[in-house]
């Protein structure tokens, strides 16, 4: 799910998604434990970049830390 100004955007998981998820878990040496988390990640690793906001920040900066484009922060 992706915010812009004027609304929300759903990312349906195609099988090119399903690979960037992938790849996102690899760079992390993460499990399938974080596959959620990984999605929200991939969202903006696809988009170029952005800001992920969480409660739960831990698992999602371990995820984004090989993007220097995305960061994570709490709210």
């Amino acid at each position: 799910m992706l915010s812009r100004e004027l609304g929300v955007v759903l990312r349906d998981t195609d099988r090119s998604f399903a690979r960037l998820v992938g790849g996102v878990l690899v760079a992390a040496d993460a499990g399938s434990e974080l596959l959620a988390d990984a999605h929200a990640v991939a969202a903006a690793v696809e988009t170029g970049g952005g800001v992920i906001l969480s409660s739960d920040c831990e698992d999602l900066e371990r995820l984004a830390a090989a993007y220097p484009n995305i960061q994570v922060s709490k709210i």
